[in-house]
């Protein structure tokens, strides 16, 4: 929705979206393939060399839409005692779209983002961690990109739709 916007207001803007794995979108943004992304913040990805722009808390959520998931919330005894036990793990997926695609077809649970479950359409066969996992959403990109301007247009409306101050 914000590509939308954001391309019928500002006529010359023209966007590629990719969903990578987050080392490999660091990668393709110090080699000048991307010039900005979207990522959940985590002191290990080593981004110092880079403006990042605080967008928002990220909730995420148990996603198992053919299990009968707990009515408030799942533990990680639920987990271990429900689910596929971590040296057990069926598959990994690089993408929330194929996880949520893959527990669609199976009797097996993600973690997932509950606004992009929300953005897919997805209001039930989800339920909120316990303890709770939220993480930071950064937008983050070079300092020294030759669109820095046009970023920073992008970057202002964001802060915008997230009421983020400056």
């Amino acid at each position: 929705r914000h590509l939308a916007y954001f391309q019928e207001h500002h006529s010359g803007a023209s966007f590629r979206v990719y969903n990578l794995e987050v080392r490999e979108m660091i990668q393709w943004l110090k080699d000048d393939k991307l010039d900005i992304v979207s990522l959940f913040y985590l002191p290990a990805l080593h981004l110092e060399d880079y403006e990042k722009v605080f967008f928002g808390i990220e909730n995420l959520v148990y996603y198992g839409p053919n299990l009968d998931l707990p009515e408030h919330a799942v533990t990680p005894q639920y987990v271990a005692s429900h689910a596929c036990p971590p040296q057990e793990t069926q598959a990994w997926f690089s993408t929330p779209y194929a996880m949520m695609n893959y527990c669609q077809q199976n009797r097996i649970g993600a973690i997932l983002p509950e606004r992009f479950l929300q953005a897919m359409g997805i209001d039930e066969g989800y339920c909120e961690l316990e303890p709770p996992l939220r993480l930071p959403c950064y937008l983050v990109y070079k300092k020294d990109n030759p669109k820095y301007a046009t970023i920073q247009v992008f970057v202002d409306y964001i802060r915008r739709v997230y009421h983020i101050k400056k």
